[in-house]
């Protein structure tokens, strides 16, 4: 069967990024967040959801249902009733770890205020998908023993809704700090690398869009063991996947150190390095050299506050300067360039690599 084995890599590369997040966290930036300890939390329900993925699959998961005891049966359904609630419990914790971590990034007033607003529209629609699936059926047992009566929500209805609204809001998720990243002041290639590794949450978007059309399948169906091994093949490779992607923005500084010419910082000529000092620079408070280089790499960028003699709030009211370095691999002490103080000292620019 080919759930079991996708299923099964999939959620060992799912466990090794999530361990390789936390070495680049711990090891190389000493210093964990909000969001890498929900990343963590999803793994673990991650591995319960691919737990009852299995126990399907040992029950019949894909076979005729006329093929199957009543006792396989009733435990597959048991299973499937299981694997629901933490698959969107999954999604949700993902998503509100990506959140969390744009909170960190993007430290506007505004921007705070939006993220958490998204925070808690996430949570209770990820509430309201979780509870919906314990209490699909009152009482819960008429879900795999059908002599107790149809009691259940329409499968139709709910299932469907909910799919829809894990596709809305990982979309929104995605979305989320591309306005920032697009006005950003960098050069090309760093801006669209930048593009890259936020944007991989459109696979997710696509895979879960997949799982609606699997799902849409399996509510149309006359056999559902058979018909629902995709869906729960694609529900697994859903929350590996959004996993998988929540962890890629975080492992420069882990992939800069374990293979240091894989990904050489950009080098600026000294004419475009002193036009560009010159400048006021609108990152939206995130020093993305920092965030995403470790300490020691021949270049970096910081936005620390405000120039010196004046104000360039953007359209967020961000007040942000570029603190421009130029770094020896060979020396352990930095000559700065150009540097300005932060206008907010609970901030220290020189630690903004703790921000990923």
């Amino acid at each position: 069967m080919y759930v079991f084995p996708i299923t099964t890599t999939l959620i060992c590369l799912t466990a090794v990024a999530v361990v390789a997040r936390m070495i680049s966290r711990f090891w190389y930036v000493r210093k964990a967040g909000w969001d890498d300890l929900m990343i963590v939390v999803s793994l673990m329900t991650n591995f319960v959801l691919y737990a009852f993925i299995v126990v399907q699959v040992n029950t019949g998961l894909g076979e005729p249902e006329n093929t199957l005891s009543p006792s396989e049966l009733r435990t597959q359904l048991k299973a499937l009733w299981l694997t629901i609630p933490f698959y969107n419990l999954t999604l949700t914790l993902t998503k509100i770890s990506m959140a969390l971590l744009y909170r960190r990034l993007f430290p506007t007033t505004r921007y705070r205020i939006v993220t958490l607003a998204i925070i808690i529209l996430i949570t209770i629609t990820g509430l309201w998908m979780t509870i919906s699936a314990f209490v699909f059926c009152i009482p819960i047992a008429a879900f795999w023993d059908p002599n107790l009566g149809d009691n259940c929500l329409s499968e139709r209805v709910v299932w469907c809704l909910n799919a829809s609204i894990q596709i809305t809001t990982d979309l929104v998720i995605v979305v989320l700090p591309m306005p920032v990243i697009t006005r950003l002041r960098l050069p090309k290639r760093q801006k669209w690398a930048l593009v890259f590794v936020f944007g991989l949450g459109f696979f997710v978007c696509a895979m879960s869009i997949v799982r609606l059309v699997t799902l849409v399948r399996l509510v149309n169906s006359t056999d559902e063991t058979r018909s629902n091994a995709l869906t729960a093949l694609w529900s697994s490779i859903e929350a590996d996947v959004a996993i998988i992607c929540a962890c890629l923005p975080q492992l420069r500084p882990l992939v800069t150190r374990v293979f240091p010419h894989l990904l050489q910082p950009l080098v600026r000529s000294s004419t475009y390095r002193q036009q560009r000092e010159k400048k006021a620079n609108f990152y939206g408070g995130f020093d993305f050299s920092t965030a995403f280089n470790p300490e020691g790499s021949h270049y970096s960028a910081s936005v620390t506050g405000q120039e010196h003699g004046g104000q360039h709030p953007d359209g967020d009211g961000i007040q942000v300067v570029r603190e421009l370095r130029l770094e020896c691999s060979n020396s352990p002490t930095p000559s700065v360039i150009g540097s300005h103080t932060e206008n907010h000292p609970e901030r220290n620019p020189s630690s903004v690599l703790d921000t990923v």
